[in-house]
């Protein structure tokens, strides 16, 4: 044992790698074209719901920001967000559309105006307390 130098031998995972054999059965031939049919269906049944839940979010968005009502509230429009933004990781495929990739809104032409119990002072850029006090 000139590899060693004296030391008594180390104890495998120490140094030296074991050798494992995965014994896991591969399909082959038909099976193996049944399992590619179930992922392809698989993938398939996602994108569907990839376009649906596009589909419901642009709705929404479009409802909220171009129309000013909901259809949703934000708490579910953000569970609806975040499993379309799971789906689109787990696949690897974003579509257009989809509002994980949208950057703005269709701007409109004009919103109906609200009427304001106390002065909205934000929009005159107020800077004095004697103003917010009046």
């Amino acid at each position: 044992m000139a590899l060693n130098k004296g030391r008594p031998p180390q104890p495998y995972g120490h140094g030296m790698e074991v050798l494992r054999h995965d014994f896991q059965r591969r399909p082959v031939g038909r099976e193996k074209r049944m399992v590619e049919g179930n992922m392809q269906a698989e993938k398939s049944g996602k994108m569907e719901r990839m376009k649906e839940l596009a589909a419901v979010l642009n709705k929404a968005s479009r409802a909220y920001y171009a129309e000013n009502r909901e259809i949703m509230s934000n708490r579910e429009y953000d569970q609806l967000y975040d499993e379309l933004e799971a789906l689109e990781k787990e696949t690897g495929i974003v579509m257009a559309d989809s509002p994980t990739v949208k950057v703005g809104y269709e701007a409109v032409d004009e919103l109906p105006k609200e009427q304001h119990e106390a002065p909205m002072l934000s929009l005159d850029k107020t800077k004095s307390r004697e103003d917010l006090r009046a």
